[in-house]
């Protein structure tokens, strides 16, 4: 499956370490059936043919037993790998074609700065073509995503939800196969748009882990208040379980759902109550809160300050407790800075101290991972800080400090260097040259994103294009 591996591409430099890894796993369950697989893999990598082999015969005699415990790692073999694939947005063909791509242009680079003449130039062009197949490679996975990776998610769905009905056969732990279900409803949340009714299939299986798992052992803990959080979350956001699918299902005669429903805020209470300083149910929490403030029509400003300064604590929070959640939680809260800056109760020196923070947040995020909407959130908030105090304003009259538009240059062609161009990626840098007045190369940005969008985008962006005209 290789799902288990720190590194899924075989790297030379990791496999010593990630046999070691899985030979340690192989001791402590000598009959995981993921494990022996990835392991004989990589030893037939590393061309040791005989422990290869022997791992294969292992892995046959228990696909073939039907001793009950045989039975049982069967079932958990198809639980992990519907849950691994969950996960992957692309295949192992296509992040090695990413990697080949990303270590053939660092080669390169390094060549270059040291060869003179004509190999210097033979370089430069090798480097050049490099990067457009980069883009090539980036705009094509994109398109894949939109279809054939919401295929595969759907599938690896039926075999995830195909293990937890061969667990629940098995002596297996019943505790045990909730918490699997726990992750199947984290599973459902994350493919809302292959199925409307998977909101309500992940907030019934979140009520079932609440209901199974005894308050009283302190082990099932984390899961409880994650699962209240996941709830909490679920209410609020836009794809929230709608009402008129509620009439027609088990959970409107839920006492405990109904609770949440009315107030989605009070989950996050409840799941402080089962597991204090939780990392998971802290980035809910900031999201919820985040949400409620962009998107809830009936908030004043008092309550929207408040909202974010609670965001701000519990992503401040969450960061100090797991820095593998380290992009995720700089991202929302660069959100939350950037909405604390444009509420209209607070004064210009805490709006400009909001938005540096924002700026840093991002620069964080961005460092993590490279991330589209991180990038162009960035080069947003580089602009206000460029015209502040007139933020709103367009234009070179409006700009105040033009190093900041030259940081959001750095980063969007940063992006676009990386990972192609896109509609909101041109469009940025576009009103970017705007503010700084070169209105021709604005133009020739703002048609180039002409041509990258959709048919909604491009009535907004044909009135940009006039307006710099």
């Amino acid at each position: 499956m290789l799902t288990l591996l720190d590194n899924p591409l075989q790297n030379r430099r990791r496999i010593a370490q990630n046999i070691e890894k899985l030979e340690q796993n192989i001791k402590t369950n000598p009959k995981h059936l993921n494990t022996l697989a990835d392991l004989a893999v990589l030893y037939r990598t590393i061309n040791a043919e005989d422990k290869a082999v022997a791992l294969y015969e292992t892995t046959n005699a228990i696909l073939k037993s039907n001793d009950p415990n045989d039975i049982k790692e069967k079932a958990v073999c198809v639980l992990e790998q519907g849950y691994a694939v969950l996960y992957d947005e692309l295949s192992q063909n296509e992040f090695e074609a990413q990697h080949k791509l990303a270590d053939s242009l660092q080669r390169m680079q390094l060549e270059k700065h040291i060869s003179v003449g004509k190999k210097h130039d033979l370089l430069c062009q090798a480097s050049k073509h490099t990067i457009i197949a980069q883009q090539m490679v980036y705009r094509s996975l994109n398109c894949k995503i939109k279809d054939d990776v919401c295929y595969g998610k759907k599938s690896s769905m039926m075999l995830f939800k195909k293990g937890i009905d061969h667990l629940e056969n098995t002596a297996y732990p019943q505790e045990h196969v909730y918490i699997w279900k726990y992750y199947f409803a984290r599973a459902c949340n994350s493919v809302t748009l292959i199925s409307s009714t998977n909101d309500i299939t992940a907030c019934e299986l979140y009520l079932l882990v609440l209901g199974n798992l005894l308050k009283d052992d302190k082990s099932y803990a984390v899961y409880r208040a994650r699962a209240y959080a996941c709830i909490g979350h679920r209410l609020v956001t836009l794809k929230e379980v709608k009402q008129g699918d509620l009439k027609r299902n088990a959970l409107s005669n839920d006492e405990r759902f109904q609770v949440l429903m009315n107030d989605p805020l009070s989950a996050f209470d409840y799941a402080n109550a089962e597991h204090a300083r939780d990392e998971i149910v802290l980035n809910r929490k900031g999201k919820s809160l985040l949400f409620l403030c962009k998107f809830r029509r009936d908030t004043t400003e008092n309550q929207k300050l408040k909202y974010l300064t609670e965001a701000d604590i519990a992503l401040s929070l969450s960061l100090s407790l797991n820095s593998r959640m380290d992009r995720l939680n700089f991202s929302v809260r660069m959100n939350v800075y950037f909405e604390m800056s444009i509420l209209k109760n607070i004064s210009n020196v805490s709006r400009y101290d909001f938005l540096q923070k924002a700026l840093e947040d991002g620069k964080a995020a961005i460092l993590v991972n490279l991330k589209g909407n991180d990038v162009c959130k960035v080069a947003e908030i580089c602009q206000r800080l460029a015209k502040f105090p007139k933020c709103f304003l367009c234009g070179p009259k409006a700009v105040t400090n033009k190093e900041y538009l030259h940081i959001a240059l750095d980063y969007l062609n940063q992006y676009v260097c990386a990972k192609g161009q896109t509609y909101t990626q041109a469009f940025a840098i576009g009103t970017i040259h705007f503010d700084m007045g070169k209105f021709r190369t604005a133009l020739e940005w703002h048609k180039r994103a002409f041509l990258l969008s959709d048919y909604k985008r491009a009535i907004s962006n044909v009135k940009k294009c006039a307006f710099v005209f």
